[in-house]
């Protein structure tokens, strides 16, 4: 049908400019519309020995402040780790298995930067209040980026779809309380973010992936909740009283059971019902207080706050309201209840 379509239009006995250009239209259009559709799939970016890690640095010191339990190996080629008393896998300091990961951390980074991008006119800024969605891409901006709000990154079921976010031309933060969700089969570990400067998550937020800065220090601050890795080229890396958990092996986007939905799945979480740090679900403060940050002010077996005999109480204790305002009668204990935060 296009050939005969082509062979009557050559028929006519006198052509003008105006249907030559006609012509060539029709020529393109109907081939752009045969052609089939190309599609970009690119191999996920290999860790190599950093599939196991949670933080790594090749030169930098890692220093913890609180209690921030880590779900996954620590490690530092060049610089002091300090501060991470709940830690599943190993601590790795200037030996030969950090020597290995300096040479695998900046093949991963050089990696990522020469994949071909698919989404180069994104704004800086990633995620919104109601939240924004976006697929699978290779997203480039060539300043620096940021994350307010909530991002929602959807696989549309495909469970090896790829996420990256690029930033060459500087460095990435977070707003505080900001929040990566994944859904519909996207997993953790094939959502990577890189930058040529620091990238600093605000309190509260929510990440999901591996992060790489080439180089920058990395930090985490106050109830952070990470699901993936913290890696540098070269820098200081930071946490504070945060949330770590890796994606080497079972952990993270497995779709397993959230009770807290603090992106962690249950089986993976030292805290499944409570943020660490955080008022409520007192089970987790029953089984494992230290870690939970969970602190029994009043001595009577559940947390975390009202002394007895206090004008105040914690109704997450499980402390019925002092009678009469405080001052007489203590504090009421009663059976916990797990309530959500």
């Amino acid at each position: 049908m296009f050939r005969r379509s082509i062979e009557i239009m050559f028929q006519k006995k006198t052509y003008t400019q105006g249907t030559t250009i006609q012509l060539l239209l029709f020529i393109m259009i109907t081939f752009l519309a045969i052609s089939p559709a190309k599609t970009y799939a690119q191999p996920i970016p290999d860790v190599g020995s950093m599939v196991n890690f949670t933080i790594f640095t090749t030169t930098g010191a890692v220093a913890n402040t609180g209690v921030s339990p880590v779900t996954g190996s620590i490690g530092s080629n060049l610089g002091a780790i300090s501060g991470y008393s709940s830690v599943t896998g190993n601590i790795e300091n200037a030996n030969s298995v950090t020597a290995q990961g300096v040479i695998d951390v900046q093949a991963l980074y050089t990696e990522i930067a020469n994949m071909m991008t698919t989404e180069p006119l994104h704004i800086p800024v990633f995620g919104t209040i109601l939240g924004e969605t976006l697929f699978a891409g290779i997203y480039q901006n060539g300043g620096a980026g940021s994350i307010a709000g909530k991002l929602i990154l959807d696989a549309q079921g495909d469970p090896n779809a790829l996420f990256v976010f690029r930033f060459p031309g500087g460095a990435l933060t977070t707003a505080a309380s900001a929040e990566v969700t994944l859904i519909n089969g996207a997993q953790a570990s094939n959502v990577f973010w890189t930058s040529a400067g620091a990238i600093a998550m605000a309190t509260g937020t929510k990440m999901k992936g591996t992060i790489v800065a080439g180089p920058g220090a990395v930090s985490m601050a106050a109830n952070g909740e990470l699901v993936g890795r913290m890696l540098s080229t070269t820098g200081a890396m930071a946490t504070d009283n945060c949330i770590l958990v890796g994606v080497g092996a079972s952990t993270g986007g497995s779709g397993a059971a959230d009770t807290d939905n603090d992106g962690i799945p249950d089986t993976d979480d030292t805290c499944p019902f409570t943020v660490v740090g955080a008022a409520g679900f007192i089970s987790d403060c029953v089984t494992n207080p230290t870690t939970c940050g969970c602190t029994d002010a009043d001595g009577d077996g559940f947390f975390p706050y009202a002394p007895p005999g206090s004008s105040t109480w914690d109704s997450n204790d499980g402390d019925a309201a002092i009678p009469g305002g405080g001052g007489s009668g203590g504090c009421n204990v009663v059976a916990p209840t797990l309530s959500g935060n």
